[in-house]
């Protein structure tokens, strides 16, 4: 399948973003390796030593059908490489108001030096089926000390997100195409200490946000996404 290139740069910062030959520190990023065979929902860390915040899925061709690839109960798509990929939704919404996004998360093979350049990419394939209409216009990606988890709060209804300053943000425009692997990537100077990666959508949305695929068709609906081969490396040389 083919993959349509959304290259996201940080202002200053122009070393090559190329992985090959570079050493990923994201172990399992093509969630190829699982303990077990996913059989039910909200069962990413079946592929360790990936978390979830909220109730993200692991999709695995040697799932059953609704949770297998390339054919589940949220859409179709052939994993970008290998078996397996996750899926999360971002900016739930439910009668008018968004109330929750989920994420990746997982611990480095390493923890990241001081004033070094690092580099990350990952691809993402929007779904559409029922519940998931809508598409949302940038990813982001977190690199923390420590495991990061849901701010919450209560108003009208719950709000559920992880309210951190995202370490890069990739504006990708709206992704339609529910065909494509859509290629995210970034790069960004870390200030050390950092261990964690969590991925995902770090404000609440709003309706300029998303771009609807379909009308809604009940009080809940969702933007989805199949996420696949999470990488990040040092790209040096540390220069600005």
């Amino acid at each position: 399948i083919a993959a349509v290139w959304l290259v996201c740069f940080t202002a200053l910062f122009f070393a090559p973003l190329e992985i090959s030959g570079q050493h990923n520190l994201v172990r399992n990023g093509g969630f190829e390796d699982v303990d077990t065979c996913p059989y039910s929902l909200a069962q990413l860390h079946f592929a360790s030593p990936w978390t979830g915040i909220g109730s993200p899925e692991l999709f695995h061709s040697c799932s059953p059908s609704y949770l297998g690839t390339p054919m589940n109960y949220m859409g179709f798509q052939h994993p970008k490489s290998g078996n397996g990929y996750a899926g999360m939704n971002f900016a739930g919404f439910y009668n008018n108001t968004f109330v929750s996004h989920e994420y990746l998360q997982i611990k480095l093979l390493e923890i990241l030096k001081a004033d070094q350049h690092y580099c990350y990419r990952l691809f993402v394939s929007p779904t559409r089926n029922n519940l998931s209409r809508f598409v949302i216009d940038e990813f982001s990606v977190v690199l923390s000390d420590t495991a990061i988890s849901w701010n919450t709060w209560t108003s009208s209804q719950p709000h559920n997100y992880c309210n951190y300053l995202p370490t890069h943000t990739c504006y990708t425009g709206f992704t339609t195409d529910t065909s494509m692997w859509y290629e995210v990537m970034g790069d960004f100077i870390a200030r050390g200490g950092e261990q964690y990666l969590t991925i995902g959508y770090f404000k609440i949305a709003t309706h300029s946000d998303i771009f609807w695929l379909e009308s809604p068709n009940t009080p809940f609906n969702y933007a989805y996404y199949y996420i696949d081969d999470v990488s990040l490396w040092y790209c040096g040389p540390d220069t600005i």
